[in-house]
């Protein structure tokens, strides 16, 4: 039977035109609107891009707002010049050279100088590409150079396009604004002075200014709590070939913005819409990208807490969650349910891992009664009301947090439900707000936590092992984590300094990489320091010819693209692919 809800805005819907055609305000034409759950300053919302609390989140939409040297096409492993013109490598040093036609939204020119600061700003944040840098410096206002102590074959990525997740760092970001950071790092590394205090102060910074990028389009300060509009940077290189006038984005999850889709006023959307939603979007008009997501939720547990700190409790609850049903009553065909733990999504697996290494894994498969003889192996029994209690008394009852996005709680809802048939009581709490859910996490004030694992800014496991195992697990400054001790005793390969395997893991050749990279899936594998569920897959409805033509053929290879890094959607707008109707 088909939803009612979804059936009575259908009804509104069709014996009320005026709700189809959006009314803009006077003097917008050229708008394309899209939508994201941002966070309006008055909640919260901060204007750093490099923290999690920043006003957009990790939205792709900030690719229109600030710029990246390069682009990444994922189809043929190409970056693409953008603030960058070119590089080259030169003995220990790669050179970056500017381009000398771009200024920021303010009207000050892009230098070096921003692209250096930028740098430091993750030198403070400590993330991977400073593994392999001695310094950065600008050789004049429009070279960079930048200093290699070792070298990786993604170190050019690395530089040019991605951070990795660690904060969601990508972009340059302007001196006028951060240079204060930048020079107080590069001072501190001169006199070999500590970082963390300035490191905690970044992260609690909240400029006065607005967002100021070099990119196609520029924040005008209209957000409210139901929209926000970004304006075309008419100083922009591109500005010509760009359609659009104006980016529209109306705020909300699911729930908040399936009216507006079933109204035709969106064009183009991420969110996880059930099943019976993408059948109605797609019999109004819709089309679907199918894009890689490259990343899934996954649950996590407080390990310095009894009896999580247990591997073999953790064991018995992978055997015990049914991945497949996770994955059908959170997003149907929307995700493929995980058939090897190891930290990564299981569409890498065959190219990353050996059929030795897979061999070994353990699977994991549903087993209630698996997971029920290595509880009651460790003691545990349940007591007069089914709760399991153990050795000591403790009964099993823990509260589960999740953010209140519309994948999320369904997840959520179900590990509590499957948990419950052996004895563990879970109560779901759902935080309406990212900085409190990540502060759960980072700060370990939590029991359990649905977070995810993968990475869709890289399409190599170590990033998704970083996320894991750094970005969760001690995060720099901000709390213990999950706690999970990087040195440990394995059975598969003796004691291990997960550090070390990372490291291993991140040098030498492409070869080398994926046969160093199997290990990390062991020790995953055999110590859970948490549990994937499903990877998802990008289903996301884009509507065609009310307000936007020009879209792509549907196995055109920019879509083999992640949905959101070097969105193909944003790609197009930027590049005028995408133009008004």
């Amino acid at each position: 039977m088909r939803n009612p809800m979804i059936m009575f805005l259908i009804i509104i819907i069709a014996f009320s035109p005026a709700l189809l055609v959006y009314s803009l305000p006077e003097g917008r034409t050229r708008v394309f609107v899209g939508a994201w759950s941002y966070t309006i300053p008055e909640k919260g919302g901060s204007f750093n891009p490099l923290v999690w609390h920043n006003l957009f989140g990790m939205s792709f939409y900030m690719d229109l707002i600030y710029e990246t040297l390069a682009w990444y096409y994922a189809h043929n492993d190409t970056l693409e010049p953008r603030l960058a013109e070119s590089w080259e490598l030169k003995g220990d040093e790669f050179i970056v050279h500017l381009r000398r036609d771009v200024v920021w939204h303010n009207g000050e020119p892009f230098t070096a100088k921003d692209v250096v600061c930028t740098f430091y700003l993750y030198k403070l944040l400590g993330l991977r590409v400073w593994e392999y840098l001695d310094y950065v410096k600008a050789l004049d206002p429009h070279t960079v150079v930048f200093k290699i102590k070792k070298w990786t074959s993604f170190l050019p990525r690395l530089i040019l396009r991605h951070q990795g997740y660690r904060l969601g760092a990508n972009y340059i970001l302007p001196y006028s604004v951060f240079g204060n950071f930048s020079d107080e790092v590069i001072r501190r590394l001169a006199y070999g002075e500590p970082l963390d205090d300035l490191r905690t102060a970044f992260f609690n910074y909240r400029p006065d200014v607005p967002y100021i990028g070099t990119g196609p389009f520029m924040w005008t300060g209209e957000v409210t709590e139901s929209e926000l509009w970004l304006k075309k940077f008419e100083k922009h290189r591109d500005a010509d070939k760009i359609g659009f006038d104006w980016i529209r984005i109306i705020r909300g999850e699911t729930a908040d913005i399936t009216p507006f889709m079933l109204a035709k006023e969106i064009d183009y959307a991420t969110h996880g819409f059930p099943p019976a939603t993408l059948k109605q979007l797609g019999e109004i008009g819709y089309k679907f990208l199918r894009l890689p997501r490259l990343f899934g939720p996954a649950l996590y547990f407080n390990l310095k807490m009894y009896p999580f700190n247990l591997t073999e409790f953790r064991k018995a609850i992978a055997y015990a969650i049914n991945r497949e049903e996770n994955c059908l009553v959170t997003v149907g065909p929307g995700g493929v349910p995980e058939k090897y733990l190891v930290g990564f999504p299981g569409s890498q697996v065959g190219r990353w891992l050996s059929e030795e290494t897979l061999a070994k894994l353990e699977k994991y498969e549903y087993n209630p009664e698996k997971a029920m003889k290595i509880l009651e192996g460790l003691g545990f029994k349940r007591g007069p009301d089914g709760v399991l209690v153990a050795p000591d008394g403790t009964r099993m009852e823990f509260e589960l947090i999740t953010i209140f996005f519309a994948d999320r709680v369904p997840a959520a809802e179900n590990i509590a439900k499957q948990l419950e048939k052996i004895g563990i009581k879970v109560k779901v709490k759902v935080l309406n707000d990212w900085s409190a859910y990540m502060y759960a996490l980072n700060t370990g004030n939590f029991e359990m936590w649905l977070g995810w694992y993968g990475d869709q800014m890289q399409y190599h496991p170590l990033f998704s092992y970083e996320l894991i195992f750094l970005s969760f697990n001690y995060p720099s400054g901000l709390g213990p984590g999950i706690s999970f001790d990087l040195v440990q005793d394995t059975k598969t390969l003796g004691r291990v300094n997960v550090t070390e395997l990372l490291e291993k893991a991140a040098t030498g050749t492409p070869e080398e990489q994926s046969e160093a990279i199997n290990k990390p899936a062991l020790v995953f594998n055999e110590l859970l320091p948490g549990i994937p569920l499903f990877e998802y897959l990008g289903y996301n409805p884009y509507l065609d010819g009310v307000r936007v033509t020009g879209w792509l053929p549907e196995d055109d290879p920019l879509y083999e693209n992640a949905v959101y890094a070097d969105n193909p959607v944003v790609m197009m707008i930027a590049k005028g692919i995408l133009k008004p109707t």
